[in-house]
């Protein structure tokens, strides 16, 4: 599985995480590290989407009540 987490969380649990995880066969990236840390949600969630695959980890507790 591949998880994102996004700029409410801190890279360091993001690759914390990730080094816990790789041994599993799981990718674990924060948002920063594929260099959209300024885009707005819209366009990284639009990316993401694109590719397939990848599960969010918000820590925004509102993304899912947003209009994008």
């Amino acid at each position: 599985m591949r998880f994102l987490f996004d700029n409410n969380l801190s890279p360091l649990i993001a690759r914390a995480i990730a080094v816990l995880a790789e041994p599993d066969g799981h990718r674990v990236e924060h948002l920063r590290d594929r260099g959209h840390g300024a885009a707005p949600d819209e366009e990284w969630i639009t990316r993401l989407g694109e590719e397939g695959g990848w599960t969010i980890v918000p820590g925004d507790r509102r993304i899912a009540t947003n209009r994008h």
